[in-house]
């Protein structure tokens, strides 16, 4: 939930929010930034609530307000410097696809999935396929 990218950093760079769903709530922020042709560095930020009850139940006994607000301002205040070589390889990305960019949005992926055989493609789930 929550995809966005990160207009702060010159690389494309994106972040977005996960949620458990049960025992108490944790939203954790996936922060993503590609930092070389090869590796990609990954923040995640968890905010754990540990209380019993529905989201809304535990929202009112932790409220989330405070902890959102900080993992907001420290994902604001991710900045990258590239190292000459690396800044060298993006350069080069951008001559060569000007008008590339990160996909403004991404639709919820439905849960519990499959992912087929190829290892790429999700799949509405269904429980006697690899059965």
């Amino acid at each position: 939930m929550n995809w966005s990218t990160l207009e702060q950093i010159d690389v494309p760079s994106v972040q977005f929010d996960t949620e458990k769903t049960y025992s108490g709530a944790e939203t954790v922020r996936h922060v993503f930034i590609p930092v070389s042709p090869s590796h990609i560095a990954r923040f995640a930020l968890s905010i754990d609530q540990s209380a019993s009850g529905t989201r809304e139940e535990v929202d009112q006994q932790v409220d989330p307000a405070p902890f959102t607000e900080l993992v907001d301002n420290i994902v604001g205040s991710i900045r990258v410097t590239l190292s000459p070589e690396a800044q060298a390889d993006w350069d080069e990305i951008r001559k060569n696809n000007p008008d590339a960019k990160v996909s403004e949005t991404c639709a919820p992926l439905k849960w519990p999935a499959d992912v087929d055989k190829d290892g790429l493609t999700i799949l509405e789930y269904d429980p006697k396929r690899y059965a």
